[in-house]
């Protein structure tokens, strides 16, 4: 999709312009060597996102809310005729604010909660993962019982985990922490019946990273914060693990215009829908991706979702908001070098009427789906 400079509907100053071309030629150009990595980094947001088994797999990548998969990265049977199932499944290579929901066959679990061992453990209470006549179930027929973790750098181990395999196979101990890692351990009871069908398809519904709030000097609290487009591209940027490596002094914090808190305000207004009395957020940014993505990509994907465009002038990241900016310069035929040259017959590749978007809709378990065209002749 092609936008204007600085997004729809701004204005900005001609020295602004300049810097923009300039700055967006460097972004390209420079930083796009250094993040391009080659594979497309939203891909995953409209595919199936079930867990699944990988020899090597990259750590997730999650910001906002959304629903993920995640890499099993360890799996096994233990107990009596191997009737129970122990896996550990990865869900962000980085930490998180909360695991929601855990999701068997897109049914959202619910459950109850005790503490086993010093460990918080959910059991599930869901009918179809509950049968009181098999002799191995937990306790009232229960099926299935998981515990989360959020991916802490100082992240400690499972105890509940190390105490249930301890007599079998030991596999989990005490060094096993996958600090810097969210994850869920999960045991399912065998049954003929509500797992007839060979292992269930995992995914979970997650809110992501705690991105940095410039305007609070402080990481995020609020949803409203970590679904932040502006943020979150900070957050990108600055990342010493999977991002840019920008130094905080390399990052236009101010809320004048180009400042990260002035985009980031811009994202958080609230603008009137067509009905002409309910209101929205101006824009969020909620999907996930994964560290081997194409940084350019990673970028360009929030860009997108703030209708933004983001420079690197005089030393600094600069980023714009997709809304009407008051302009602070006046153009008059003396500031010109020479005339304007005005196109009036543009080429027909570049003549848009019409918009099909695809988005990934919460109501509906966050699956891709289409929205009605939009056309307009003029």
């Amino acid at each position: 999709e092609k936008k204007k400079i600085g997004g729809a509907g701004t204005a900005l100053t001609a020295a602004g312009m300049a810097a923009i071309t300039f700055g967006t030629t460097l972004l390209t150009s420079v930083i796009g060597k250094m993040t391009s990595k080659g594979i497309n980094a939203a891909a995953g947001n409209f595919g199936t996102k079930f867990a699944a088994r990988a020899p090597l797999a990259p750590r997730q990548l999650v910001y906002g809310e959304c629903r993920v998969g995640g890499t099993i990265v360890h799996i096994e049977t233990a107990g009596v005729d191997n009737h129970m199932l122990h896996m550990i499944v990865a869900v962000a290579g980085h930490e998180i604010e909360s695991i929601e929901t855990v999701r068997l066959n897109d049914v959202d679990l619910t459950s109850t909660t005790t503490t086993i061992n010093s460990q918080t453990v959910h059991t599930a209470t869901n009918s179809q993962y509950t049968n009181t006549e098999n002799g191995n179930s937990f306790t009232d027929g229960r099926l299935i019982r998981f515990t989360k973790h959020l991916g802490a750098d100082d992240q400690t181990a499972d105890n509940f985990a190390i105490q249930s395999l301890a007599g079998t196979s030991g596999s989990i101990t005490s060094t096993d922490r996958f600090r810097g890692v969210a994850y869920v351990y999960l045991q399912l009871i065998f049954d003929a019946e509500a797992f007839g069908g060979g292992v269930p398809q995992i995914s979970f519904k997650v809110k992501g990273k705690n991105v940095f709030d410039p305007r609070t000097n402080a990481n995020a609290t609020t949803d409203l914060q970590r679904s932040n487009p502006a943020l979150i591209i900070r957050d990108y940027l600055t990342d010493t693990t999977y991002g840019l490596k920008a130094k905080s002094d390399e990052i236009n914090d101010t809320t004048n215009a180009g400042g990260f808190s002035s985009a980031a305000n811009t994202c958080d207004q609230n603008v009137t829908l067509a009905d002409g009395s309910s209101t929205e957020t101006r824009y969020t940014a909620n999907g996930f991706s994964d560290f081997s993505a194409s940084g350019e990509d990673v970028i360009g994907g929030v860009l997108s979702s703030m209708a933004g465009s983001m420079s690197y002038v005089n030393g600094k990241f600069n980023l714009f908001a997709g809304a009407s900016q008051s302009p602070t310069l006046t153009i008059n035929d003396d500031d010109l070098l020479e005339p304007i040259s005005v196109t009036t017959k543009p080429n027909s590749g570049s003549l848009h009427n019409s918009v099909k978007p695809v988005y990934i809709d919460k109501d509906l378990d966050f699956v891709s789906a289409d929205a009605p065209v939009f056309q307009s002749t003029t």
